[in-house]
């Protein structure tokens, strides 16, 4: 029996329109909110009263894109429902608690920014244009770009994206290693400690940090701006994954330089795929071999096996204990 109500079984649908599902979400529980387009994406901002906000704190931004990957002809490939429906459905929960008043919030106040984007999986592979693994093609680099240009660039910025199998939430090494400012580097510093932190006492101690190939927070160290990427993986591919990390130094760079190529089986196969991995200088054949590496949660996202049925309870229970911790957790601007 399924653990998951009809609503999640609506939205990964086939023929669902994701952005009009969420929209009609939004509005039956009383949530406002407000698109922000950039370029071909429309970005979902929910809109708390102003006295969910205190100045004296940092606004903590969460991240979740609700678009899902499709075929070459834009076809349904994938239900989607951990590649990123779960995740979304858990943010829509988590909103709706925020409004509710169900949670003990001091004053009120939860200092959260909630954004349900557009345009994730436009960023999966790398292209000779660019040197940043597809960043700039993704519809976070655009949104990231925006906050920069209106100088929003000191928020926590959390990216949560495969959250919905498993029970070791994990907390990823992407932008730890970056070559940007001292300044920039400590602020990233700053907002992975509370990450891990908050994943400890969200997880009871089960939670990991490990590289986890770029999703939404790529456009977003991109353009300077630091964010930190959870997932969640089922404790025994997290081992297996852990091992082949510390058995294999070159391991860690190969899944961030190639790890978005072959995150996803569907796609490896894709003569486009295949055509667009050669231009960018990649192998097909290596980024399939990197792509068995992967653990399996990863390899079975883009095809007809990220289905409902792939989901655990213990993953969702983790994430609502995690953004309920976020919620009243706070950091001095």
């Amino acid at each position: 029996m399924s653990f998951l109500p009809q609503e999640f079984k609506d939205f990964i649908a086939p023929d669902c329109n994701r952005r009009l599902f969420l929209e009609e979400a939004l509005r039956k529980s009383a949530l406002d909110f407000y698109p922000i387009t950039t370029g071909s994406c429309v970005h979902l901002c929910v809109k708390f009263p102003s006295a969910a906000y205190n100045s004296l704190f940092k606004i903590k931004t969460v991240l979740v894109h609700y678009d899902r990957a499709l075929g070459a002809d834009g076809s349904f490939i994938t239900p989607g429902a951990n590649d990123n429906s779960a995740a979304v459905y858990q943010v829509l929960c988590f909103a709706r608690r925020l409004s509710s008043g169900s949670l003990a919030l001091p004053g009120g106040v939860h200092n959260m920014r909630l954004i349900f984007t557009d345009g994730e999986e436009l960023g999966g592979l790398p292209s000779a244009a660019d040197n940043q693994n597809g960043q700039e093609t993704q519809g976070s680099f655009g949104l990231a770009a925006l906050f920069k240009k209106l100088g929003i660039t000191d928020d926590e910025v959390y990216v949560l994206d495969g959250c919905g199998r498993g029970d070791v939430l994990a907390v990823s090494t992407a932008g730890k290693n970056s070559r940007a400012s001292l300044s920039f580097a400590k602020k990233f510093s700053l907002l992975f400690e509370n990450a891990c932190a908050l994943a400890a006492e969200a997880s009871s101690g089960k939670h990991i940090s490990i590289p986890v190939p770029y999703g939404d927070n790529a456009g977003f160290l991109a353009c300077g701006i630091p964010a930190v990427a959870l997932t969640v993986l089922p404790s025994d591919e997290a081992s297996v994954y852990m091992r082949r990390l510390q058995k294999d130094k070159a391991f860690e760079k190969n899944v961030m330089n190639r790890g978005v190529a072959a995150h996803g089986a569907g796609f490896v196969f894709s003569p486009e795929t295949a055509a667009r991995l050669r231009k960018a200088g990649i192998d097909p054949a290596e980024a399939l071999l990197l792509s068995e590496q992967l653990p399996r949660t990863w390899r079975v996202m883009h095809t007809l096996y990220d289905d409902e049925a792939s989901l655990t309870p213990e993953a969702f229970k983790i994430m609502e204990r995690f953004l309920d911790l976020l919620a009243v957790s706070r950091r001095c601007v």
